[in-house]
């Protein structure tokens, strides 16, 4: 199943840079308190608080399985995802690559502003 998107979002290109605000073990955590509260209440308690999860992937995760996706279907689809997400994360170092390849300006085709016009 080929990838809906390989662009590479800026972000992607600035986790290379700076790093990524959240850690695994608070990763863990949160996916723990949701198992918990899963077992404990039941799947469907956790659709009061999908609007809250900010991991596109966790989130997506949930919101099948609060709707009732067999399991076998929500771990292709969720293999998927991570197909995809590996595929645009290659990407990402391709970018930085192709732009020292592009061709620098010569000083006669720069056109500075004229504010006398």
């Amino acid at each position: 199943m080929a990838c809906p998107s390989a662009r590479v979002p800026f972000s992607s290109a600035i986790d290379v840079i700076v790093e990524p605000k959240t850690t695994a073990e608070l990763k863990i955590k949160e996916t723990v308190g949701y198992a918990d509260k899963a077992w404990q209440e039941g799947i469907v308690s956790l659709d009061n608080q999908l609007e809250s999860i900010d991991d596109p992937f966790l989130k997506k995760a949930l919101m099948l399985a609060v709707d009732g996706t067999e399991p076998q279907e929500l771990r292709s689809i969720m293999d998927v995802e991570l197909d995809c997400k590996a595929e645009r994360e290659e990407q990402v170092p391709k970018h930085f690559e192709s732009a020292g390849d592009s061709p620098r300006p010569s000083a006669s085709s720069v056109r500075f502003w004229d504010s006398s016009r």
